[in-house]
């Protein structure tokens, strides 16, 4: 299958995500595992009435990947995408906080050529952790961010560059909303707790605090944790944000204890380590942070 017709696939199920019933889309995630026997027939039906082809598939290799990122970044608007971010915090809306995270995970991805560990069998370069070739599964990928907001798979340490970059696409031919009152408010709420947390407060321990805030589950509300880390607007002293700096994927910091499935930087953010007011007025200017101790932002 093309490029344009996965793409194609993998928008229209995106754009379907919310009008769709729980039953259709269970019925369409159980077609796309091949794993379901028994309800093959009839969720082929319901997949072929919305033109959902769940067989779908784009082999891309490495050197695909890291230029497909760095087409689609200078195309973006980081206001507009942060603007999404907001109206995303709706947890009606989840698919809408993906594209600033992808942004943010690849946005200083540096040109580079292939850096493979050739004693593995299947290397990942060891500066963007995309392996020599790889194949983009555009319906798995649609309902993944339609669920949680995830742009893309963190088996890793960072979020998977080429769906990222799939991601951002979608978003720059897509109609976004625009953050009503409602959505602003949640900001706030957001960003409220996170000032308020006690001292120690990790990354996985915020998580929880949020979820009145926010809704979802524990999942959605882990994903937006480490979005924050992406930006930067959690603060960790081992690894700035991938919205300031590229970190080598085998250079990022791994998380302890509590922390250590999450990914990084969120993984080693304390709440002794506080926010980065820069990056905070940069993409939310009209947060007003409340002043507390432990002290926030940049010394």
């Amino acid at each position: 299958m093309s490029q344009t017709a996965a793409f194609k696939q993998f928008c229209k199920l995106l754009n379907l995500v919310s009008t769709l019933k729980s039953s259709e889309i269970k019925a369409i995630q159980r077609l796309s595992t091949g794993d379901f026997p028994k309800t093959r027939e009839q969720d082929s039906q319901i997949a072929q009435q919305y033109g959902v082809d769940t067989d779908s598939q784009k082999d891309y290799t490495h050197s695909e990947c890291v230029k497909r990122i760095r087409e689609v970044v200078v195309k973006c608007d980081l206001a507009a995408l942060a603007r999404t971010f907001v109206a995303g915090l709706n947890p009606d809306q989840i698919r809408w906080r993906a594209p600033l995270q992808a942004y943010a995970a690849c946005k200083n991805l540096p040109l580079h050529r292939a850096d493979f560990d050739k004693d593995m069998y299947t290397p990942p370069c060891r500066v963007c952790g995309v392996e020599a070739r790889q194949e983009w599964k555009p319906i798995d990928h649609a309902l993944m961010i339609a669920e949680c907001g995830l742009s893309g798979r963190s088996d890793k340490e960072s979020i998977e560059p080429f769906e990222a970059a799939m991601c951002l696409q979608w978003f720059l031919i897509s109609d976004p909303p625009e953050p009503d009152q409602e959505d602003r408010k949640r900001l706030d709420q957001l960003i409220g707790i996170i000032v308020d947390a006690p001292s120690g407060t990790t990354g996985n321990q915020l998580t929880k605090m949020i979820a009145p805030a926010v809704g979802g589950n524990k999942y959605t509300c882990s994903y937006l944790v480490e979005t924050l880390g992406f930006l930067g607007v959690l603060v960790n002293p081992r690894q700035r944000g991938d919205l300031q700096v590229w970190t080598n994927w085998r250079d990022r910091a791994y998380g302890t204890e509590r922390n250590q499935e999450m990914l990084p930087p969120a993984c080693g953010w304390r709440r002794e380590f506080g926010l980065d007011e820069v990056v905070l007025q940069q993409l939310f200017p009209e947060v007003r942070i409340k002043k507390t101790k432990p002290s926030s932002g940049r010394k």
